[in-house]
């Protein structure tokens, strides 16, 4: 079975069949940078962040984030959380807010995503894939003026890698979520233990951004 998400004004997730969604193939193409591991036997690890980058700070609720457009990484503590939405925020006050492991915004960041809006891992993980759905981002362009962006993602099981953290390998199961529109697509990833909880993951967060990869650590 299928399953299609549409999102209203208020985000709330419905599992219907009107979607205007078409998408029967994803490309895992650029999964092999996360080789070896997906369908390469075991014995090596996938990482999403040095372990070694958060030594000392697995015990504590803690989010390791890369930007890797901008070529910087930092440790983010949990600040607040607010129902299922987490606040984690640097030393300068740089922030991200996660819902179940998919980013709904950041702040400090310059060109920042102001609200994004989507199926997150708690509605996708636990059903059968594939699985359609639309996500929208409201983002901050250059003139701070609030652009907003909708695409149509695709939601396909990629197998499962043994993913290396601070407190040791883990086996990890990975789904892709890939978007698109008329002007660009991306593609992103979640790696998630056996009770579906988001481990690490790589996330588009706009043009103004790029990709984050984020580990979750002692969360």
């Amino acid at each position: 079975m299928r399953h299609n998400w549409c999102f209203g004004v208020l985000g709330v997730a419905v599992a219907v069949s009107g979607c205007d969604v078409n998408r029967d193939g994803v490309d895992f193409g650029y999964l092999e940078r996360f080789r070896p591991g997906l369908g390469g036997g075991r014995g090596a690890t996938t990482v999403i962040v040095d372990p070694a980058s958060v030594s000392g700070q697995a015990a504590a609720p803690v989010l390791a984030a890369s930007l890797e457009g901008r070529g910087t990484s930092n440790v983010f503590a949990l600040s607040a959380t607010n129902g299922n939405v987490q606040s984690w925020v640097t030393n300068d006050n740089v922030a991200i807010f996660t819902e179940d492991g998919l980013v709904v915004g950041t702040a400090g960041l310059t060109y920042d995503l102001y609200t994004a809006q989507a199926p997150t891992p708690a509605d996708w993980g636990p059903v059968p894939l594939p699985a359609s759905g639309d996500r929208i981002h409201r983002r901050i362009g250059g003139d701070d003026k609030i652009i907003i962006d909708s695409f149509s993602c695709e939601y396909q099981d990629a197998g499962r890698v043994d993913l290396d953290t601070p407190t040791g390998v883990v086996s990890a199961r990975v789904v892709i979520e890939a978007c698109g529109n008329t002007e660009r697509s991306f593609e992103n990833a979640y790696f998630l233990d056996r009770s579906d909880q988001v481990l690490a993951t790589r996330q588009w967060l706009g043009p103004g951004i790029g990709f984050v990869s984020m580990q979750f650590i002692g969360n």
